[in-house]
């Protein structure tokens, strides 16, 4: 099942060239995807201002370990001295499990 994950998304930019789509979760997966006009190097994801990791502008990050709740990944764009040219808060929300279930 594919489930929406937004509660509040936001988008900051240091320039105005990356716009982000709502990221979606499926399954354990967090998908979303990003679109950048201009030049750059790499991409950096860090998830709760956790270590950052190499991801893509468009990207699935695997969530197994993350708990229910709200979380924010920030994407930075970055140049090829690993500075900074665009980033991105988004936040999402990993829904809780049926607890009608557990008896």
């Amino acid at each position: 099942t594919t489930t929406t994950a937004v509660v509040f998304f936001t988008i900051t930019t240091v320039v105005n060239r990356l716009s982000c789509l709502a990221p979606v979760i499926d399954g354990n997966k967090l998908n979303y995807s990003c679109n950048y006009t201009g030049s750059y190097s790499g991409v950096s994801c860090a998830i709760d201002g956790g270590a950052s990791f190499s991801c893509g502008l468009v990207s699935s990050i695997d969530l197994v370990g993350y708990t229910a709740g709200k979380h924010r990944l920030l994407l930075s764009v970055l140049d090829s001295n690993s500075d900074t040219l665009a980033y991105s808060n988004i936040s999402f929300v990993i829904p809780a499990q049926d607890l009608n279930l557990m008896c």
